[in-house]
């Protein structure tokens, strides 16, 4: 086992890797160095996160499998790149938009950040939701699997299970659960159902493969300071990153945003993906860039918000708006299929996730 810190930067390291090289494979995108850190992070999170969920709902979840899929992800991008690196045309055009002064701001409240978002809540048994996700991440990576089979709870007569289970009110989802957040349907007899959906239990699985329990309760933390900064990035892009400056050290300080920070449930994950996905759409539907990233970014980003809360479903009046819109303004865009398609298929996922696992 890793020590938790460093098993942090190596999550972080791997998934900047493959998203770089994605990045630099993305011909005439006008970024700057401060966007092409955030973006090629993002999108290792957003493709290793991926990767960790279909393992687990295939009960192939381990360390082992991801790393070779790591592996040939970026051997893959890395092989594309080095020939592509033959010709004479830029990957990526750099402009020159972030300052000296940002970079030490940034890195500044890094280290503030950092010292108070990284000293986790150590929910790890009992009722409250983030018990439920901590030992939900643990038994992934234990089994490889989100579903739980408990030979015992098969063996036990049906005529005994009012006794000696909770019963559920009626109208739930099941009839008893056996711990809170852990449901037994009663088909077949031995099957315990997690809670909530799973992008981020799988998360913590990777956490608690890498370094045990104490790097699995870092791995919120680490999603509020990415909340944080997807928030910056979408007050960078309209104000420039003075006022996104402010409006970082404002958020990061706020009481409810270090609670959630600290507590290990879905809420910051949720907080990088869904601003994450505002900032790519509005760069998107700003620029006229010809390859479709920032709508790529989008459509990702917003498809794995409904991997990780199964009440954001409301967002999907926003692909709505943009299809009246464009079909309306006849200002259909060659990239849209970049964020429709993504968009589309992550959501189908989602909705077979909930059906066949929670």
């Amino acid at each position: 086992m890793l020590p938790p810190a460093l098993a942090l930067i190596l999550l972080v390291f791997c998934a900047g890797v493959p998203g770089a090289l994605a990045l630099r494979l993305w011909r005439r995108l006008a970024t700057d160095a401060v966007e092409f850190v955030f973006i090629a992070i993002t999108l290792g999170v957003m493709l290793l996160g991926w990767f960790a969920l279909l393992l687990a709902e295939l009960n192939r979840f381990s360390l082992l499998a991801m790393a070779v899929l790591w592996a040939m992800t970026t051997g893959i991008l890395l092989i594309i790149w080095l020939v592509r690196r033959r010709g004479t045309e830029p990957a990526v055009v750099m402009a020159p938009r972030q300052s000296r002064w940002e970079w030490i701001g940034l890195g500044l409240w890094l280290v503030a950040a950092s010292v108070v978002y990284f000293r986790p809540h150590e929910f790890v048994i009992g009722g409250a939701d983030a018990g439920v996700y901590v030992s939900l991440g643990a038994n992934i990576a234990k089994t490889g699997g989100i579903l739980i089979h408990d030979p015992l709870l098969g063996q036990l007569d049906p005529g005994l299970r009012p006794a000696l289970l909770r019963t559920m009110p009626a109208g739930e989802a099941a009839p008893y659960y056996i711990l809170p957040g852990f449901y037994v349907t009663g088909s077949p007899a031995d099957l315990i159902t997690p809670q909530f959906f799973h992008l981020h239990p799988v998360w913590q699985a990777v956490g608690y493969a890498l370094g045990d329990l104490p790097a699995e309760l870092l791995i919120t933390p680490l999603w509020g300071i990415l909340g944080c900064l997807a928030v910056y990035m979408t007050v960078r892009a309209l104000w420039g990153w003075q006022p996104a400056m402010l409006a970082l050290v404002a958020l990061s300080a706020t009481a409810l945003q270090v609670w959630f920070a600290r507590y290990p449930t879905a809420e910051v994950l949720t907080q990088y993906f869904f601003w994450t996905g505002a900032w790519a759409l509005a760069q998107w539907l700003d620029r006229r860039e010809p390859d479709g990233l920032w709508a790529l970014l989008a459509g990702l980003a917003f498809g794995e918000v409904f991997l990780t809360r199964i009440d954001t479903y409301v967002l999907l009046a926003l692909p709505v708006i943009l299809v009246i819109w464009f079909t309306v303004m006849r200002s259909w865009r060659r990239t849209s299929i970049w964020f429709f398609v993504p968009l589309t298929l992550l959501t189908l996922h989602s909705v077979l996730h909930g059906l066949l696992v929670t």
